[in-house]
């Protein structure tokens, strides 16, 4: 039997059939053949998540953006684990490192940017949270949006941070809108 056949049989078994542990063990043998074998790793990963198994979910998507070598399949992966990281297994500083990584292959990430910018301010991280607000002014949907994270920016680097210079340069921007 083929890997191409071995791969639909396990994603028709595990994704349509219900039938995880035998698509999971079709998956494993094609991952022992190329454990670089970017479908079966995602397709692995992602029946783990159905099967609501946490931490084999996040080791698999983990094991899946190793092997990723495109940004947008990357981004996805690292995104998923992050999630499953932060909400199922409780590991917010593993999470945190998992998005800052999102950003690094899409700066412009919306659901890694939301991430830490709740993050930094619930932890008062000022200088942590002005690259991040920078970011959301770059992808703001609208002016007000814009403006109201430029002024946040802004007040922060003002009174939070003591500065000045950077505070200028964006009331300046604030006028400029």
């Amino acid at each position: 039997e083929g890997v191409v056949l071995r791969l639909e049989r396990a994603v028709a078994l595990g994704v349509r059939g219900g039938q995880a542990e035998q698509a999971i063990a079709l998956l494993e043998e094609i991952i022992e053949f190329n454990p670089a074998h970017r479908a079966a790793l995602s397709y692995r990963a992602l029946i783990l998540e159905r099967s609501v198994r946490w931490l084999e979910a996040a080791g698999a998507l983990e094991a899946w953006a190793a092997a990723e070598t495109q940004p947008w399949p990357l981004a996805r992966a690292l995104k998923r684990v992050a999630w499953i990281t932060s909400e199922h297994l409780e590991e917010p500083e593993r999470a945190l490192q998992l998005y800052e990584a999102v950003l690094e292959t899409d700066p412009s990430d919306p659901e890694a940017l939301a991430f830490l910018e709740r993050r930094y301010s619930d932890e008062e991280n000022w200088a942590g949270l002005v690259p991040v607000l920078q970011s959301l002014v770059d992808v703001a949907p609208n002016r007000e949006k814009k403006t109201t994270t430029l002024r946040r920016l802004a007040e922060i680097q003002e009174d939070d941070l003591a500065d000045e210079s950077g505070a200028f340069h964006t009331y300046g921007a604030l006028l400029l809108e």
